[in-house]
C-alpha cells in the first residue's frame, strides 16, 4: 500500500469503526479488538447488502502509525501470526 496515494494510504479511526482501503476499495468496518493476545487480534466486520463479512488479524501501533495485517478469508483460523502479506493476507 506504500505506492498508494496518501489519501488512499490514510486510515480514519472512531471508537467503533476504521475507514480505509481494504482490498481495493475505501470501505468503513467495525471493529474488535483483543490486546491480551501476543500479537495483538483484531477482527474487522464488513455489513453491507445484508452479508456480513469478518477478516481476522493482528495490529500494532508504533510512532502513531496504526499497522494491521489481515487475512481475506472469513476464518479465525487463517489469522495471521506475523506482520507478513502473502497469498490471502494484506497489510495495511
Amino acid at each position: 500500500l506504500k505506492k498508494l496515494p496518501l489519501a488512499r494510504r490514510t486510515a480514519t479511526v472512531t471508537a467503533d469503526a476504521i475507514t480505509a482501503e481494504f482490498a481495493g476499495k475505501r470501505e468503513t468496518r467495525t471493529y474488535k479488538v483483543d490486546n491480551t493476545k501476543s500479537p495483538a487480534h483484531i477482527d474487522l466486520t464488513l455489513t453491507a447488502g445484508g452479508k456480513t463479512e469478518t477478516s481476522y488479524g493482528i495490529y500494532k501501533v508504533e510512532g502513531g502509525v496504526l499497522t494491521i495485517c489481515a487475512s481475506e478469508e472469513d476464518k479465525a483460523d487463517a489469522r495471521p501470526t506475523e506482520f507478513k502479506a502473502g497469498k490471502g493476507v494484506y497489510l495495511m
